[in-house]
């Protein structure tokens, strides 16, 4: 099969799921707001983190795609396209949680935090470097997997790397 039709073959089935894409992304983002908001409770809520934490992935995927595109000069792929912001929102998600997790933990055990600066400085003394290692480890296996001579593998990885 030729490069020019295994390309035409993926538009069409792109075009075909693209409302499937739209719905997932949809769900992930009310499950994160349900999942780290508490309305019996609003003041204890995580709303805002996780709004935050969705902008940042939304931000990270849009500055990886343009770096990737305007300054690397790579062609994107419709692989790429598609999959790369799934695996980043996953990897975002997953630090939300460890992060709200370490804010309720240090809201419960101790009461001594005086500003929210503060607390979140604490929380990240005790997460940060974790969030911080696997990310370094997850951008360098995709710039180890950048090195293929696969161009669609290529492309995924080095946008990878740059999302992470």
């Amino acid at each position: 099969m030729a490069q020019r039709s295994v390309e035409d073959a993926l538009t069409v089935e792109t075009q075909q799921n693209a409302f499937v894409v739209v719905l997932s992304y949809g769900v992930m983002f009310v499950y994160v707001a349900l999942a780290l908001g508490n309305a019996r409770d609003p003041v204890r809520s995580r709303f805002g983190l996780g709004l935050w934490g969705i902008l940042i992935v939304l931000f990270s995927m849009g500055i990886a795609f343009g770096v990737a595109v305007c300054v690397m000069r790579i062609e994107i792929t419709m692989i790429t396209l598609e999959v790369v912001p799934f695996l980043i929102l996953a990897i975002g998600v997953d630090n939300m949680f460890i992060l709200t997790n370490e804010l309720d933990r240090l809201t419960r055990c101790q009461s001594h935090f005086h500003s929210l600066p503060q607390l979140v400085g604490e929380a990240m003394m005790h997460v940060g470097p974790s969030i911080t290692v696997a990310a370094a480890s997850e951008s360098l296996a995709f710039l180890v997997g950048a090195y293929t001579k696969i161009p669609a593998l290529e492309s995924f990885c080095m946008v990878a790397a740059l999302a992470v």
